[in-house]
């Protein structure tokens, strides 16, 4: 719920793009006013900065080497200059700057004439003799990346036959350029107004002159209130919007790659599960659906980006040309990479390999191809190849985080179900232990029993059970907690076994064991033997009247340990298992040899129980 609450809130965001309207006085700006403000806008802004640059105190204008015609023009100059920006001091100064009440340096405009030099406060003397005739020559700081002007060196020179008029505009010009920092981009200017010093960005003294429009700009340039007049301009012949991404570019285009990627993260969200994580029975609308869902949230970045960091957002029916165009393109690469996918990533392969070969195939599709087509393409640019790789790279990231999470729910599908095939491990290995743990009382009764009634009667066979059940005893007991055992100890422990019934049943039964020296050294469950032999006794040889004998082989045969216990007793029911109680042999060879074990038996011509296991083996610790 939250996941689309915070959706529908970026989208209101998006949509509500006219609530960045215009806004501040209700009272337009007439259309004059306007297109000298946008005049302004172009030649002083560069659209990354929220400062214009000028001289921060009084106008200061020095003067060297000037003749009279110099001097008169410069002064008339500076009695326009008073009108229009009463705020300020315009003045002539002989230094180079001066230090104010308040110790600020203000900075002033030098200007030489005719070959006579300047001295900067660095002693660097400033001339014009590499100069022409009729030509200015500027040698000064200005605040590019501050707002501050610092001191101007403007040196002039003039051939004998100029006329006033042309003067008066070489000097106007070296005043007015002096007080401005033009950093617009000529390219994106809109507004142009004939003979106007600030009109152009290039050197033409000539055929400019000081006109309404440059009065204009100094005006307002050095207008105290200069901010707030800009601000207001802007906020009522455009908008907020359009305020905040031309003042603040560089501020604005961080914010608004943030605003996309946390776009494109709600929009995953909010699709992984009905979209993205959604198994479709026919897997192509997998690829395709989700082709149109990255290909849209692209687009719809895209749009917001402009929107947030560029000044012009066009939405026309070009625009919706061209997202048609991108959105069948997107249907051709989800069909490639659905048909190359299908011959390349088999089900055989592991996870780690089938993610590895998909992401791959998204990168191939869309990079490679148009990396090699863009050079013979009219007006290729590098940057246009970087971004294509980068939305390559984004692309095919994020599919395979996709994938990968997939898989991560698959494997917890997996991880559940092995957790109940470990359960019920868990329970056939309680029933284990409990087997290993206990001893039939029947048999320990009897066990006893039989001690003391030999006792009395034959010391030796008396000491002998004892023993035997001892040894059975500490074999239950005191080894380590393992299923798997070495077969010999098997043998000791059976051995053991069948020398306690051998004193029970007396004459009325025998028993042999063989075995194979090399079995010795290989695994086996534990308690594997005594189960089968105790059921050769019980189902066996107790009901029969004559001689009984039980006989135990262990032999290799082609890499399987092969256990028989024969019996004369009746033979085995249909109903063996159930019957004979072996479901626990059953459960324990499972869990040790996970199918590779096999339990098979006979009534004819011989009885017999035969169990084959591998004879290479881990033990199990449980």
């Amino acid at each position: 719920m939250k996941q689309k609450l915070l959706f529908i809130a970026i989208l209101g965001i998006f949509i509500s793009g006219n609530l960045f309207a215009k806004t501040g006085a209700v009272t337009p700006y007439n259309p004059e006013e306007k297109v000298y403000w946008d005049f302004l806008r172009e030649r002083l802004f560069d659209e990354e900065n929220a400062f214009v640059s000028s001289f921060q105190g009084d106008i200061l204008i020095y003067l060297k080497g000037a003749g009279k015609q110099d001097s008169s023009i410069v002064e008339n100059l500076m009695q326009e200059l008073k009108k229009l920006i009463p705020d300020r001091n315009v003045r002539f100064s002989n230094k180079y700057y001066e230090v104010n009440a308040n110790n600020q340096i203000i900075h002033s405009i030098h200007i030489g004439f005719n070959d006579e030099g300047i001295i900067s406060s660095n002693g660097y003397v400033h001339h014009s003799k590499n100069i022409s005739g009729n030509q200015i020559y500027y040698d000064g700081f200005k605040g590019i990346y501050q707002p501050d002007i610092f001191g101007q060196n403007v040196n002039v020179k003039f051939n004998d036959s100029i006329s006033f008029t042309e003067r008066k505009r070489y000097i106007e010009y070296a005043i007015v350029m002096s007080m401005c920092v033009l950093k617009g981009n000529p390219l994106e200017a809109r507004t142009f107004f004939e003979n106007a010093i600030l009109n152009d960005f290039d050197y033409n003294p000539l055929n400019t002159e000081f006109s309404d429009v440059d009065k204009f700009v100094i005006s307002k340039l050095y207008a105290y209130d200069f901010k707030e007049q800009f601000r207001n301009y802007m906020l009522v012949n455009y908008s907020w919007r359009y305020y905040l991404v031309f003042t603040y570019k560089s501020l604005m285009s961080p914010i608004a790659y943030l605003t996309c990627f946390l776009f494109a993260i709600v929009i995953f969200l909010v699709s992984y599960n009905p979209v993205l994580k959604r198994n479709y029975r026919n897997k192509y609308w997998s690829y395709l659906i989700s082709g149109l869902l990255v290909t849209n949230t692209l687009i719809v970045a895209i749009v917001l980006y402009g929107f947030l960091a560029t000044r012009y957002v066009i939405l026309d029916s070009g625009y919706l040309i061209q997202w048609m165009i991108l959105n069948f393109v997107s249907i051709l690469l989800s069909s490639l990479l659905f048909l190359i996918e299908k011959v390349l990533v088999k089900d055989k392969l592991s996870h780690k390999n089938q993610l590895f070969l998909k992401v791959l195939s998204v990168f191939v599709i869309i990079v490679l191809p148009l990396s090699i087509a863009l050079p013979f393409i009219d007006g290729y640019d590098n940057m246009l190849q970087v971004y294509l790789w980068i939305i390559g790279i984004t692309i095919a990231t994020v599919r395979g985080m996709v994938i990968y999470l997939k898989n991560i729910g698959a494997l917890e599908v997996r991880e559940k179900e092995v957790e109940l095939v470990a359960l019920k491990e868990a329970n056939t290995r309680a029933e284990i232990q409990s087997l290993h743990a206990r001893i039939n009382p029947h048999f320990l009764y009897n066990s006893l029993n039989s001690i003391a009634g030999l006792a009395h009667r034959d010391a030796d066979k008396t000491e002998k059970m004892a023993l035997s059940l001892s040894d059975m005893f500490r074999y239950s007991l005191n080894r380590e907690s393992k299923v798997m055992t070495e077969i010999h100890n098997e043998i000791e422990m059976v051995r053991s076994y069948l020398e306690i019934e051998q004193i029970r049943f007396g004459e009325r039964m025998s028993f042999t064991i063989r075995i194979d020296e090399e079995t010795c050294r290989y695994l086996a469950p534990k308690f594997i033997l005594q189960p089968l032999v105790e059921n050769a006794i019980k189902h066996g040889i107790s009901k029969i009247e004559s001689q009984g004998f039980i006989a135990v082989s262990i032999v290799l045969v082609n890499d399987k340990i092969e256990i028989k216990i024969s019996d004369n007793g009746p033979g085995f029911s249909e109903g063996l298992v159930a019957g004979y109680g072996l479901q626990s042999l059953y459960d324990l060879l499972e869990i040790c040899y996970k199918g590779e074990a096999e339990v098979n038996w006979q009534n004819s011509p011989d009885k017999y129980i035969l169990v084959r296991i591998p004879s290479k083996s881990n033990s199990i610790e449980v």
